[in-house]
């Protein structure tokens, strides 16, 4: 009798009793749809439109109409009655026969459109109300009641609900006014354009982040990983250090991030990574950044590390060089040389739980005064380490390279690349606090992440 023509966020009943229907597949008589979240809209070929508010539970029972068990729908005819009329029976469109192009039952009431849109919600004990947006409706009771009026006909920005008699005496309708904002703001015909305004949602949520952090004082640089249509061989730098921390792009290609409208970059092979040089000096300093594995760094698997964020000539013992990086099975590493040893004890391998083919938020964080390095995955701390110091000690960034780094006198072929993607980089002149880290998380997490953590 029809088609499903549109789906937003649609969570189906999940009694493993009821089988869902397949994305836009044809309408069946008898067809139950039962709805734990979400929008559905049913176009029928007389021409009304459905949307089905989740939760619902609504049954199609006619070519021109169906019984809501429970939840909200919103219902509009397009097509006129006499050309409805002519095409299913011949008629003439003279004809007074009747011939409603919808109706919706439900446990109380029967409610038939006389050329309209209306909404229709019905409560968990059956309780119905329909509200008028346009044209007219026509409201009966399902059952003959002892009250009057069985029978009510509704305008524009009115209302019919069933109300149960006093003293025992059967059900009678109430007139009263509509309620739009009792319904969800889709309207019949508009849900490809709220699909889209929710598909891009996350994106205009992490906007609105992106504008408050660049605007922090102690940002030293941010790559938002968001081509430069002018140049896409250049990953800009939106911190208020300007395009002289901007970096190069090696043989990396621009891939899709972690929801619609959001840029990454991908790793994995020599020359992949992004050059930058940030000639700065600092004691403490916070490394952050959205990545997804493709591989999980193994020794049996010939590589043991993966860069995240390295100092040119690393292994020159250069004092202040860093290194920041994933290693064997998805553990995490935070370095800075001293003068030929790494300052403090050998690091340690923090394993936070990094899985293949799923995003996540890592950051370290390092404070030489208080001779300390913290490592983040998610917002959560999952490693410490607490060493002693130099007071010259100083993190020197510098010349430094994103995703990939080489070195020839590394086993077994010097390179070290992260293979997989990355966005959001993130570079602060200081030790973030944890809640600090957790909050970073927090904003830029879509709603849809969420849902599935």
């Amino acid at each position: 009798v029809g088609r499903i023509t549109g789906m937003v966020d649609v969570k189906w009943s999940d009694d493993p009793r009821y089988l869902p229907p397949p994305d836009f597949a044809h309408v069946p008589l008898d067809r139950k749809y039962i709805l734990s979240s979400g929008l559905l809209e049913i176009t029928y070929d007389s021409g009304a439109k459905v949307i089905l508010e989740g939760p619902c539970t609504y049954e199609v029972e006619s070519t021109a109409g169906g019984y809501l068990a429970l939840g909200k729908l919103t219902a509009r005819v397009e097509k006129k009655r006499s050309e409805v009329r002519s095409q299913r029976s011949g008629h003439s469109p003279l004809s007074p026969l009747p011939s409603p192009l919808f109706s919706v039952r439900t446990p109380t009431a029967v409610i038939t459109d006389l050329g309209t849109e209306f909404g229709v919600e019905v409560d968990k004990a059956g309780a119905s109300k329909t509200h008028v947006f346009q044209g007219r409706v026509e409201m009966r009771l399902a059952d003959g009641g002892q009250g009057e009026p069985l029978t009510i006909q509704l305008g524009v920005g009115e209302s019919g609900q069933v109300e149960h008699g006093a003293d025992g005496r059967g059900p009678t309708l109430l007139r009263g006014e509509a309620d739009p904002t009792a319904f969800s703001s889709v309207r019949p015909g508009q849900l490809a354009q709220v699909a889209e305004e929710r598909r891009l949602k996350p994106f205009r949520r992490w906007q609105a982040f992106s504008e408050e952090l660049r605007n922090r004082d102690d940002l030293l640089a941010y790559y938002d990983f968001q081509p430069d249509e002018s140049d896409r061989s250049v990953l800009r730098n939106r911190a208020a250090t300007g395009t002289a921390f901007d970096g190069r792009i090696g043989d990396a290609p621009w891939v899709s991030g972690r929801f619609p409208g959001k840029y990454a970059l991908r790793f994995g092979w020599r020359g992949s990574g992004v050059h930058v040089n940030i000639p700065v000096e600092c004691r403490q300093l916070t490394l952050a950044a959205w990545v997804k594995l493709d591989y999980l760094p193994s020794a049996r698997a010939g590589q043991c590390h993966s860069s995240m964020l390295m100092s040119d000539g690393f292994w020159g013992s250069r004092p202040g060089q860093m290194h920041w990086r994933i290693i064997q099975e998805g553990a995490m590493m935070f370095v800075v040389h001293g003068s030929v040893h790494a300052i403090g004890p050998p690091p340690p391998e923090f394993s936070g739980g990094l899985r293949r083919d799923q995003w996540h938020f890592a950051a370290a964080t390092c404070d030489l005064a208080a001779g300390k390095t913290s490592i983040y995955l998610d917002g959560a701390l999952v490693g410490e380490q607490v060493y002693a110091v130099p007071d010259s000690a100083a993190i020197k960034l510098g010349g430094a390279t994103i995703g990939d780094w080489d070195d020839p006198s590394m086993s077994p072929d010097g390179r070290q690349q992260l293979r997989g993607r990355m966005e959001e980089l993130m570079v602060f002149r200081a030790a973030l606090s944890p809640a600090d880290i957790r909050r970073l998380f927090e904003l830029q997490q879509p709603e849809h992440t969420r849902e599935q953590r």
